[in-house]
């Protein structure tokens, strides 16, 4: 007898490599060596995060990647960096004066509407 496979029995098989956002290095691409982060994955210059799984689960894998752009979530913050380092932008002390600046003048806008014309 014939397998009938669909399409989607296909694609559901296929095997995915999380690539970097910017330059498109996936794991096993890059020619420099990796070493370990402080997380215990695979790392390296590359920027490759290291993680192979099933097609289907790469999306839900890029939503928590440490090596995915994100953006600060302090309102008013333009800042866009790998989600593994923005923990460091949010504990900085540059940023967190510029943050407090950005609350303050958001609270005084609201508090005082034509403040912020």
């Amino acid at each position: 007898a014939c397998p009938n496979f669909t399409v989607r029995d296909i694609v559901g098989g296929l095997t995915a490599k999380c690539r970097c956002p910017e330059c498109g290095s996936g794991a096993g691409d890059g020619a420099k060596k990796r070493k370990r982060d402080d997380e215990g994955g695979p790392s390296g210059e590359d920027g490759a995060c290291g993680w192979v799984g099933p097609l289907d689960g790469l999306g839900e894998h890029r939503k928590t990647c440490g090596y995915q752009f994100a953006d600060c979530p302090v309102e008013g913050c333009r800042h866009r960096c790998l989600r593994k380092d923005l923990d460091e932008h949010l504990s900085g002390s540059a940023s967190m004066v510029f943050h407090m600046k950005l609350i303050a003048l958001r609270y005084e806008t609201k508090r005082h509407p034509s403040a912020g014309s």
